[in-house]
């Protein structure tokens, strides 16, 4: 298979960014995606088997794709706590959008996992009047936090927490150099436990589509999806979905391939939306 994905570095100021950017000659639009706590910009483009990498499944489909280190991860791991907040994260990967030349003016979609869900969301709702958003695709995340979060806590890590039955996995994923982990910064630990208090606020100033997926076997929320959805007050529709046959962890796990293909469906419908606005008569 073609290597078509490599690797960037992004400056927002005082620090860049790294991740892996996926190009296509006329991109229908530009993915951006961020991962979960304690990974890093490899969940979307799993080395353990790659059918199942967003990155290579949106250059088919022609889409540019961007899984970034999110703030405190990768080239800018170690900043300042106060840039690992939802508000610092959100700022900091739009400004680091300036410094990439296939976001010139392009229409941008987001994706997000878990923690990089919530970011997402706080990026849609802090948008840059320049920007054009036009959806976002999250999963990983409700607003109530099931009990058993609280008590793998108090505890020794358990591995099946986030990822569910080894099964859900191409058989290398867990191999030392292949599952792309990484050390959580401590203040996102904090934003992540302040977010069920936010939650609502910040899915009302959200304005573009939304889709959001649930693994069959998350066991991280209580959330019932349609609850979930209702929140979203302010975009023009949401979607929402389960995905079968996978843990939290949905797009290192044999069901990432569905799941990749059905956010791009996603982003497809939130294009011909927007080629409808522009397309409407006048009069």
């Amino acid at each position: 298979m073609v290597e078509r994905t490599r690797r960037i570095s992004l400056s927002y100021g005082a620090g860049r960014l790294s991740g892996l950017l996926s190009t296509v000659p006329t991109p229908r639009a530009l993915v951006v995606a961020l991962h979960g706590g304690g990974l890093h910009s490899g969940y979307f483009h799993g080395a353990a088997d790659p059918d199942l990498s967003l990155l290579d499944i949106g250059y088919q489909l022609g889409y540019s794709v961007l899984a970034l280190d999110r703030p405190g991860y990768g080239e800018s791991a170690g900043i300042e706590q106060s840039d690992s907040t939802l508000e610092g994260q959100a700022a900091t990967i739009w400004r680091a959008l300036d410094d990439l030349p296939e976001a010139d003016g392009a229409e941008v979609g987001l994706v997000g996992h878990s923690f990089g869900s919530m970011v997402a969301l706080q990026m849609a709702a802090d948008r840059p009047s320049d920007r054009t958003l036009i959806g976002v695709d999250f999963s990983g995340i409700g607003t109530k936090y099931a009990e058993a979060v609280f008590t793998n806590m108090s505890g020794p890590v358990d591995r099946s927490m986030h990822w569910g039955r080894e099964t859900f996995y191409p058989a290398t994923t867990f191999d030392k150099g292949v599952r792309p982990v990484a050390p959580i910064p401590l203040k996102e630990q904090e934003e992540a436990l302040a977010w069920p208090d936010r939650a609502h606020a910040v899915a009302k100033q959200v304005e573009c589509p939304v889709r959001i997926t649930h693994a069959e076997f998350e066991p991280n929320w209580d959330d019932e999806l349609p609850s979930l959805a209702a929140l979203f007050v302010n975009s023009p529709w949401v979607g929402y979905d389960v995905q079968m046959h996978s843990g939290h962890n949905i797009s290192l796990s044999w069901s990432a391939r569905a799941y990749h293909l059905r956010s791009f469906a996603f982003f497809d419908d939130c294009l011909n939306g927007l080629r409808q606005q522009h397309t409407q008569p006048k009069g």
